[in-house]
């Protein structure tokens, strides 16, 4: 009897031990005969298992069942605990809590910005200014935009009040001196999310304190990201009270 019957003998017993099904025979080469002489690599021709945890070709054997590696979303899920116990269970379950502190932890946050001017909200709310004055996109673009030097001049070409402020005194020099206001906008979505102005302000009929409270006592641009602008369920509460469509597609475009 050939060494190459008795190989096939103690592979199928062992096969047959493990519970894995008949080998199919391939006419490829083993890996490990590649690079050899063509006498070696005929002496080393051979079949492979078509097992991912045997392959007894001339290379090395697994000749044990080995249990899967946890996936990504195994570990971010905790499901891979399941077979675990005690401290062992208690740790895995932990496993997402633990890594979500981590990326929060590592985030620094953000100096707040420096604004060209110090913009007074308070004192134009006062007398009643509407918001789309100055942010004249908000009624009929997704953005609502930002005011323009042009657009304070429409109404402090001249003072508004005696003695004059020194912040309208201001704007008109810096319109003489042709600078251009260039606001920071701290407030931005990300780029899989779309957020419309005009969907809000004029189909919902919403009011701008709405998503941007205490507007009306802001003696000054934001310099910090609101961070309740950009969390998810603060517009998805907002959409279920409101009877509004919480589908993905409505704001994941």
């Amino acid at each position: 009897m050939k060494l190459s019957d008795y190989r096939e003998r103690y592979l199928a017993s062992l096969r047959a031990r493990l519970g894995l099904a008949p080998a199919r025979r391939s006419p490829r080469v083993c890996p490990s005969s590649i690079g050899r002489s063509r006498n070696q690599t005929h002496a080393r021709r051979s079949y492979y298992l078509m097992d991912r945890h045997l392959r007894p070709c001339g290379c090395e054997p697994l000749l044990a069942k080995v249990p899967p590696a946890p996936t990504t979303r195994a570990i971010l899920t905790g499901t891979f605990a399941e077979g675990l116990e005690g401290k062992s269970k208690f740790i895995a379950n932990w496993t997402p809590v633990l890594l979500a502190f981590l990326v929060v932890a590592c985030i620094p946050e953000k100096a707040p910005v420096t604004q060209p001017f110090a913009f007074n909200h308070a004192i134009h709310l006062k007398k009643e200014i509407p918001c789309t004055d100055c942010h004249s996109g908000a009624e009929t673009k997704p953005h609502a935009g930002l005011p323009s030097l042009s657009q304070c001049l429409l109404c402090h070409m001249r003072p508004q009040q005696d003695p004059p402020s020194e912040r309208e005194q201001q704007v008109r020099k810096m319109a003489a001196d042709g600078v251009k206001l260039k606001w920071i906008q701290v407030n931005q979505n990300p780029g899989h999310v779309y957020f419309s102005h005009r969907m809000h302000v004029t189909v919902a009929k919403m009011r701008c304190e709405q998503c941007h409270p205490g507007v009306k006592e802001w003696t000054a641009p934001p310099e910090r990201m609101n961070p309740k602008l950009n969390d998810m369920d603060t517009c998805m509460d907002c959409h279920r009270k409101t009877g509004a469509s919480n589908q993905c597609r409505v704001c994941h475009k």
